[in-house]
């Protein structure tokens, strides 16, 4: 086990102050020219989904290839680590904050919502409304949220567990896995434009998922007590989520994050038994099954369809748009498995994501 001195380093200034100079730069117009923000938004999103879209897709495709081919082959039986201890964490434990780092808030968001938006707008030339449209609705939330997002998450854990416990390389920075390939480059410049990029694409995207997860939770406590759904309501949400995140973090590792993580997965267990009891539940089990024999008998079709003839914009709008997300997370949730899965096999990693 490492100690705490060799994870403390000193702050990197440059990137602080670049990060922060350009959060404000794209916050400021955001404040100040919402309008003219939203056109640039806008923009942007159209040209990075049709233009760039099918990068996204051989990268997602050959991403999950790769790891299954690394599980299954000889380095699949390495521990990271190394030096034959168990895993510090129970599987329990580990499962549970790999789910709350990696999709809690934002599935308990998009877990509602998202089925209406493939229901009323289905891909592959569905009817909108159609039992055929059911059954894409019902099986695209499970491929979104499924192995291919999680290999994304998985690669950078992957590259970062190699560097931090078996190179032993005592930084956790995307630039320091990215070492072997990059050679001295990864401590130069280069190195230091991969960390703020890093730093960029965290704030985005940990921004979007708090925004989704503030929403609901202001919505709940609207329909509980009445009081407004406004700016006062969530930005009180987002102090209070940012004391509790603060005192988990203080609190560290044991004693916080895997507290507050398995108390989250048993609260997600008992919400998804109530709901199969109190509901329909031949109805749940059922369609369930079908949803899941759907993804399975179509996952190919669905990883590589780009939807050339334009007949719609479901790739662009949604598959592209997670990949773009799963991708901009990655590192921040690679980070976090590679501190948690010391003990644990090349092997186990990747399938326990995946």
């Amino acid at each position: 086990m490492r100690t705490d001195e060799s994870d403390r380093a000193d702050v990197d200034w440059f990137i602080f102050l670049a990060g922060a100079g350009l959060l404000l730069a794209v916050a400021l117009p955001i404040v100040l020219a919402p309008a003219w923000s939203a056109a640039v938004i806008d923009a942007t999103f159209d040209f990075i989904t049709h233009r760039l879209g099918i990068v996204y897709i051989v990268v997602a495709a050959s991403t999950l290839a790769f790891l299954l081919w690394v599980a299954m082959g000889r380095w699949g039986r390495i521990v990271l680590g190394g030096d034959g201890r168990p895993p510090a964490h129970s599987r329990f434990s580990w499962a549970a904050m790999l789910f709350c780092t990696g999709i809690g808030a934002s599935l308990v968001y998009w877990g509602a919502t998202e089925w209406v938006y493939y229901y009323l707008a289905p891909p592959f030339g569905a009817a909108p409304r159609s039992d055929e449209a059911i059954v894409w609705a019902a099986s695209y939330g499970i491929f979104h949220w499924g192995p291919i997002g999680w290999a994304l998450y998985c690669l950078p854990a992957l590259a970062l567990g190699c560097s931090y416990h078996l190179r032993e390389v005592p930084a956790l920075r995307l630039s320091a896995a990215c070492a072997p390939v990059l050679g001295r480059l990864a401590n130069g410049w280069l190195g230091r434009v991969i960390d703020l990029l890093f730093i960029i694409g965290l704030l985005g995207t940990a921004a979007t998922g708090l925004g989704f997860g503030i929403s609901v939770v202001a919505s709940a406590v609207t329909q509980l007590t009445g009081v407004a759904d406004g700016f006062p309501l969530q930005a009180s949400l987002i102090v209070l989520v940012s004391m509790i995140i603060a005192v988990s973090v203080y609190r560290g590792l044991d004693r916080g994050i895997k507290v507050l993580s398995t108390f989250n997965a048993v609260l997600a267990i008992v919400l998804v038994g109530f709901v199969l009891l109190a509901g329909p539940t031949t109805f749940i089990l059922e369609s369930g099954v079908m949803a899941l024999g759907t993804v399975l008998q179509n996952f190919v079709r669905m990883t590589t369809w780009t939807d050339p003839m334009g007949s719609s914009d479901f790739v662009e709008s949604w598959t592209i748009f997670y990949w773009a997300w799963w991708i901009a997370l990655g590192p921040f949730v690679g980070m976090f498995v590679c501190k948690i899965s010391e003990g644990r096999t090349i092997r186990e990693l990747i399938f326990g994501m995946l």
